[in-house]
């Protein structure tokens, strides 16, 4: 009898020894209380442009296009500005000029002195 007690007493010790280890440990958690408001969200990503179908525009002067204004499914109508362009600098705008006429090339230009003319 006092043996079934003695294996009773220590296989109770090992289910709770059991127990205690493999219980979950509390973790520190951080509270705010809950309020109404508006829901402010921001990603900063990288994204990619698929172009379902493409256009050719031209311009009749040389220059960069400046950030486009409008978005998917904006109206647009005959008075509607679509894009700026900012005129290349003249050195540059008069150097393409010499080259595409082909009255000069790149060296006779001075592309590599830094000189135009």
């Amino acid at each position: 009898m006092k043996r079934k007690l003695l294996w009773g007493v220590v296989a109770l010790g090992a289910v709770g020894l059991l127990a205690l280890v493999f219980t979950p440990k509390a973790l520190q958690v951080e509270t705010a209380e809950v309020t109404r408001g508006p829901f402010r969200l921001t990603v900063d990503e990288d994204g990619k442009t698929r172009v379902r179908e493409r256009y050719t525009v031209s311009a009749p002067v040389a220059g960069t296009l400046a950030r486009i204004e409008l978005h998917a499914g904006d109206a647009v109508e005959p008075s509607t500005v679509v894009a700026r362009l900012k005129p290349l600098s003249f050195p540059l705008f008069l150097l393409r000029e010499q080259l595409l006429q082909g009255r000069k090339t790149g060296a006779e230009v001075g592309v590599l002195g830094g000189q135009f003319g």
